[in-house]
């Protein structure tokens, strides 16, 4: 994770508290988060793995000292962390003209297999603006249905150029997450509007057999000899590696990246939110009245402003799917 500047910060502390929600690290005594009335509760039970984390987060100087009293948070004790400075790497990403908001910041999600190196066989990068819906261990699963040739997993862009095969995406995907089958390997296609790096999984073992560096400098190189910047900063440079290797890419259901930037992006993969709490697996009853619906794993408030710092609440960051109650600040104030 990369986290710099105050923002970030709040941000990865509110996404850090929902993964260890549903890791079973957090739980409360009290009766203060009661469900809403009339809410669509689940009650089937789950164990809890109480799963072991080790995060590896890339900041500045600046943020260093409020990063490292944040972390310790009661909720994130259980948490392995280490820190890499970014002035360290500023060098490898500077020279690429960048217009997207997130600045310099998002390109360094390029380094992980750099920064890593021989220190991990996988990993699981998302961005401090996404919120767990779900165990990671599940995610954690996806890495599974790799072949000997994927090295990055990563859910579709919701973009409208992708929306024309939405149908049968999401027909795949909700046959995938509900029957915890692997997709087949040559369905795995990167659409025009490219993937959305809010969340990617890495294989670091298989990557070793792939000069990784020399491939995401030449695909820079490449989209800036035909504009002269990134639009949407790292994601150009992952959608135009796996467009031009398709071999390299793995299909990650759309559930585990459910996009709320755009007011269409329901169409791409319909979900509804309803309560659960972190010993719920999934409300099969509720699930099957809605054929073309799924609960999604994680949410990805791809957009300004985010709904749990600032309170506000609009159709544009909030709605999930056309039938679910509206995301208030209070439900994302974990």
């Amino acid at each position: 994770m990369v986290v710099i500047g105050d923002l970030k910060l709040l941000h990865m502390v509110t996404s850090l508290k929902s993964l260890q929600y549903f890791n079973g690290a957090i739980r409360s005594p009290t009766n203060e988060c009661p469900a809403r009335h009339g809410a669509n509760v689940c009650y089937a039970p789950l164990r809890l793995h109480r799963n072991s984390i080790q995060l590896h987060i890339l900041t500045d100087k600046q943020t260093q000292n409020s990063l490292r009293l944040a972390l310790q948070n009661e909720a994130f004790r259980e948490i392995t962390v280490s820190i890499y400075l970014m002035d360290e790497y500023k060098h490898i990403v500077s020279w690429i003209p960048n217009r997207h908001s997130s600045g310099i910041s998002a390109l360094y999600k390029l380094l992980i297999p750099e920064l890593l190196q021989n220190r991990t066989q996988k990993v699981i990068a998302f961005d401090a603006d996404t919120v767990f819906n779900d165990d990671i261990l599940h995610l954690w699963k996806e890495f599974d249905c790799f072949n000997s040739k994927q090295i990055i997993g990563a859910a579709w862009e919701q973009y409208p150029d992708n929306f024309r095969d939405f149908g049968d995406l999401v027909r795949r995907t909700l046959s995938h997450t509900k029957d915890g089958n692997c997709l087949p390997i040559d369905e795995a296609t990167v659409p025009a509007g490219g993937i959305n790096s809010g969340l990617v999984l890495w294989h670091l073992e298989h990557m070793r057999n792939v000069n990784w560096n020399a491939l995401w400098k030449n695909s820079t190189r490449e989209i800036l000899g035909r504009q002269r910047f990134l639009r949407n900063s790292d994601q150009c440079v992952f959608s135009r590696v796996l467009s031009d290797n398709p071999h390299l890419y793995y299909e990650l259901p759309c559930i585990w990246n459910v996009q709320v930037w755009h007011p269409k992006a329901h169409k791409y993969c319909p979900v509804v939110w309803p309560d659960r709490q972190a010993e719920v697996e999934y409300c099969e009853d509720f699930k099957r009245s809605r054929v073309w619906s799924e609960i999604p794993a994680l949410v990805h408030f791809n957009t300004s402003p985010k709904p749990y710092t600032n309170g506000s609440i609009t159709k544009r960051n909030a709605t999930l799917s056309r039938t679910h109650q509206y995301l208030s600040s209070l439900n994302m104030r974990i």
